[in-house]
Parts: structure tokens; C-alpha cells; sequence
């Protein structure tokens, strides 16, 4: 994929706790001033794992995950937090696998028990895993070792909180030794904050083997218990002429298209 947008700076809207992207250092917007914040150097996004920022109203704090440059050839996930004119570096050394492409960045949340919760991947290595982290306390600066799904040829993770559920999406190339299917998308869940997991739920996925790319997949947590997905059949690119993009979401554990019609709970297939 193309390069995407480096997390460099920042702006923090102080009075109501947004971020806006802005190309100067500062300015007023309806009496309203912004400024820039640089939370990172050298980090990355790509556009199919979420949620890459967050903010949290209880705190005032503004949550960013990357992969970080370090050398021209070495990198590692990292996460920054602003808060009160303070900016926090999580952790360094989250260099497993693939370290050096900007798929690979970590994501996280804040659960409802207060703890943060990041997970990142390789970029569709057969040798490759998805590998998350819970964190200790109540801030991005100590987690607790980190575990590993795997091995997976993955990509793409993504995380949510649904209620008392904690749900963690990817992208899998292979859904048992041996298969090399185009690319399913898959989520399981956690009923105690990462702790364990239930077993995996492949809920989209190309039908067509002979596609010449996988599915790509943005989700987005829209209400209390909602995440709506946009996905397409095949890369973004428009090379691939027969390519689509679909809407539907997922409410209380089942599938609903875009005007509201069921299409499946998983939990019955």
C-alpha cells in the first residue's frame, strides 16, 4: 500500500477536547484557538487498523498509536498520550515480527475498568502473529507482557469495547494450517478485559478464491453498542475495476445491511 499519514503533529482543541489537523501553528477558529502538539516523531498510520486515536472525555487525554522509525531499517509500535499540556511516551522495544511496516502499528482502547488495552500485527507473514498488551494501571506507561495469537498470516488489528465486551478484529490469510484463502476478516471477544478469548468468528470475507486482493475493512464504534463497517471486495486501487465498497454493521452480536435488514447472528452458524 501507499505510504500513509505520519503522526507528527497534532492540534488539541483545549476547550472541547478535539483534534483537528491544521496547517498552522496556531489559529482561531469561531474565537477558538488551536495549537499544535507534536505527540510522536517518525510514526505512521495505515488506514485499516483502528482506532488509531482516541480521546477521553473523563481525562481530557488524547490517546495515539504507531509504528515509530528508529533506524532506516528498524522500528517499533509506540503509543503517545496528551493531556493537560503533557505529552507521555508509552513503552519502547515493541519490536515484534515485522517492525518496519507501517501496517504493523498498534491500536488501543481504555476499558471500562480503566486499564488500557493496544494490539498490533505482522503484515501477512506465514511466520507472522497478532500480538496484544494489557496494560497495569491506569496510564500508556506500563503494560504487561505481551501475547501472541498465532502464528497467523494477519494484518490490520483493530479493537473495540461493546458493553462488557472487548472485541479484536484482523485480517487472516489463513484460518487453518495449510490454507492460503485471500483474506478473511475475523473478531473474537473477551468478557474480562483481554484476559481470555473466546474462539475466532470469520464474519467477512472475498467469496471469489481467484480475487486479485483481499478484502480491506474500516470499522467504527458508533454508538454504546454499535460498530459499523465499510469494506470493499478487493485493494483500493483503480486497477481493480470490479471493485466495491459495502455498509453494515454489527448490534448486540448480530449483522444488519445498511437499511436495517438481518443478515446473520454468528453465533447461530
Amino acid at each position: 500500500m501507499r505510504a500513509s499519514i505520519l503522526i507528527i503533529i497534532f492540534s488539541f482543541l483545549p476547550v472541547f477536547g478535539e483534534c483537528q489537523k491544521v496547517g498552522n501553528p496556531k489559529r482561531f477558529i469561531n474565537q477558538t484557538q488551536y495549537f499544535q502538539i507534536t505527540l510522536i516523531e517518525g510514526g505512521v498510520w495505515s488506514w485499516f487498523s483502528d482506532p488509531r486515536a482516541i480521546y477521553i472525555p473523563s481525562t481530557g487525554e488524547v490517546v495515539v498509536g504507531c509504528l515509530q522509525r528508529v533506524t532506516s531499517t528498524t522500528g517499533q509500535r509506540r503509543l503517545a498520550s496528551y493531556k493537560n499540556g503533557v505529552v507521555t511516551l508509552g513503552p519502547s522495544g515493541w519490536n515484534e515480527g515485522d517492525d518496519i511496516d507501517d501496517h504493523n502499528l498498534s491500536v488501543a482502547i481504555k476499558m471500562a475498568n480503566d486499564t488500557f488495552i493496544t494490539a498490533y500485527s505482522d503484515h501477512v507473514s506465514p511466520t507472522g502473529a497478532i500480538y496484544y498488551r494489557i496494560g497495569n494501571g491506569t496510564t500508556i506507561e506500563n503494560f504487561q507482557s505481551v501475547q501472541t495469537v498465532g502464528p497467523r498470516a494477519s494484518t490490520y488489528a483493530n479493537l473495540h469495547e461493546i458493553g462488557d465486551t472487548i472485541i479484536h478484529i484482523w485480517r487472516d490469510a489463513n484460518l487453518a494450517p495449510g490454507d492460503s484463502g485471500v483474506g478473511y476478516w475475523i473478531m473474537r471477544k473477551s468478557g474480562d478485559y483481554g484476559a481470555t478469548w473466546g474462539n475466532r468468528i470469520m464474519f467477512y470475507w472475498e467469496p471469489d478464491e481467484g480475487s486479485p486482493s483481499p478484502p480491506y475493512l474500516i470499522s467504527r464504534k458508533t454508538s454504546q453498542d454499535r460498530i459499523d463497517f465499510l469494506c470493499t471486495n478487493a485493494h483500493p486501487d483503480p486497477e481493480f475495476a470490479d471493485n466495491s465498497v459495502y455498509h453494515f454493521y454489527m448490534e448486540r452480536d448480530s449483522f444488519f445491511a445498511v437499511d436495517g435488514t438481518f443478515i446473520v447472528d454468528p453465533n447461530d452458524t
